[in-house]
Formats: structure tokens, C-alpha cells, sequence
């Protein structure tokens, strides 16, 4: 998967987890800052991004996943 294509797909993901558009995401934009997303947000969009790209977040990986190009970054690396 190109990383256009991992970009797309965790932007989409993430907004509609988040009940929003996916025009209202982006890359450099906080989960919780920007987003508004909690803890439990925050997690939960996790755990649907290791399902669709089946790849396992560890959990000092995910407590540094704080933006959106963050979870962009990681998802990416592991559909090279």
C-alpha cells in the first residue's frame, strides 16, 4: 500500500470514528487537541486501525501517537 493510499484510509478511518468528515482531518492535527477525541477515542481508533492494516500497536508506540501524521507515519511503514 503507497502512502497516499495509508493516508487516505486513516483519515477516513478516523473520521468516522470520530462522526466527522474525513475534509475535517488532518495530518498535522491532534487527536485530542484538535479532534477533541479522549482517551477511549484515542484507543479505540487504534485498535480499528490495527484491524484494517493488521499490524499490532505495542503499547509505548501508541502512548507516542499522539497527531493524526503520527498514526499516518506508523500504518505506512508497515504496509512496505
Amino acid at each position: 500500500m503507497s502512502m497516499e493510499s495509508a493516508e487516505k484510509k486513516v483519515l477516513e478511518l478516523i473520521a468516522e470514528h470520530l462522526g466527522i468528515s474525513s475534509s475535517d482531518v488532518r495530518p498535522e492535527f491532534y487527536f485530542k487537541a484538535d479532534l477533541g477525541a479522549d482517551n477511549l477515542d484515542v484507543m479505540e481508533i487504534l485498535m480499528a486501525l490495527e484491524e484494517e492494516f493488521q499490524r499490532d500497536i505495542d503499547d509505548d508506540c501508541a502512548d507516542n501517537i499522539e497527531k493524526v501524521q503520527d498514526a499516518i507515519d506508523f500504518f505506512s511503514s508497515a504496509s512496505n
